[in-house]
């Protein structure tokens, strides 16, 4: 049974944020599955079996039967119920699954964004969990870099890995697959005779539960005529020590990236007065990506 709206088929949406809290819960492959038969227009109260099912998510997206079986086992989103006895007809009767509504699953998994924006995916997107969050992790990238005007976007590694319910190491290597690139940023702090005693006096390397801490925070020291800066741990006495000595001293931080969905060019190579070569070389790898602007200035994105 199809959605028909206006006399033709339409399909049901789900929104960023639920697909999120739905990734969170450990149920990935339900919503693999439940987004295929959302692509394909299917209502919601629909009941199918398994085998239907599974048949109609292999043909048009290329899901093994495993991905399909273990999807349907989340009775929390597919309901099931026997089907009923055909006269004539021996054997167990199979399992219907019911498909249910975005607004049901918004209500069981507690979703309050009502207005969370919805990516559009593609059939390639759903042939497993895997390529399933990589095309929420592109989507997420042109999204931000589009709403930004065609600029790079801020934002944590830690909460595109929390979205995804991925460690950070996999979104480093989706970020790699999909040819993503980004530009680090950096805060100094000048330290002096008049705050070097507020710097920690140890370097905590380990938190409470035995983790190694990442080296975030660190000094930058500089001395009058050598030609590069030392990078020193964060401690007091070595702060005190590079100040008795006549250097500069800075404590630098390391903050979130500035991201951008496409591979940018290595402008280095280019003189420091040669504006237009790097302007050039700028669009030339954003319309690689399939990003275009247009006559007002504005920036789509076109996929190849």
């Amino acid at each position: 049974m199809l959605n028909i709206e206006d006399g033709k088929p339409t399909r049901l949406q789900l929104p960023n944020a639920l697909r999120e809290a739905m990734l969170q819960a450990d149920v990935s492959k339900s919503l693999v599955v439940l987004e295929g038969l959302y692509m394909l227009c299917f209502a919601s109260g629909t009941w199918l079996t398994c085998d239907q099912i599974y048949r109609i998510c292999r043909d048009n997206f290329g899901m093994s039967y495993q991905l399909v079986y273990q999807g349907l086992r989340q009775f929390l989103i597919f309901q099931r119920r026997k089907s009923e006895r055909v006269a004539g007809k021996r054997g167990p009767r199979p399992y219907l699954y019911r498909i249910p509504h975005p607004d049901e699953l918004m209500a069981e998994f507690e979703v309050q964004q009502t207005h969370s924006p919805h990516d559009e995916l593609e059939k390639a997107d759903l042939k497993s969990v895997s390529t399933y969050r990589r095309a929420l992790h592109r989507k997420m990238f042109i999204r931000k870099w589009l709403e930004n005007g065609g600029e790079g976007f801020v934002m944590s590694r830690k909460l595109m890995a929390k979205r995804l319910a991925v460690s950070v190491r996999t979104v480093r290597t989706y970020d790699k697959l999909l040819g993503h690139s980004h530009d680090p940023n950096y805060k100094e702090v000048p330290i002096t005779s008049k705050n070097w005693f507020r710097l920690p006096r140890y370097k905590d390397k380990f938190d409470e539960n035995g983790k190694r801490l990442p080296s975030r925070t660190w000094l930058k020291t500089h001395k009058y005529g050598d030609r590069e800066s030392r990078n020193l741990p964060c401690v007091r006495y070595l702060a005190y020590k590079a100040l008795n000595e006549g250097c500069d001293v800075y404590v630098v931080e390391r903050l979130a990236n500035t991201y951008y969905p496409y591979q940018k060019p290595d402008l280095s190579q280019f003189d420091s007065w040669d504006a237009l070569s790097k302007h050039y070389a700028e669009e030339d790898a954003r319309n690689a990506a399939g990003f275009y602007q247009d006559q007002d200035g504005s920036w789509y994105y076109q996929r190849k």
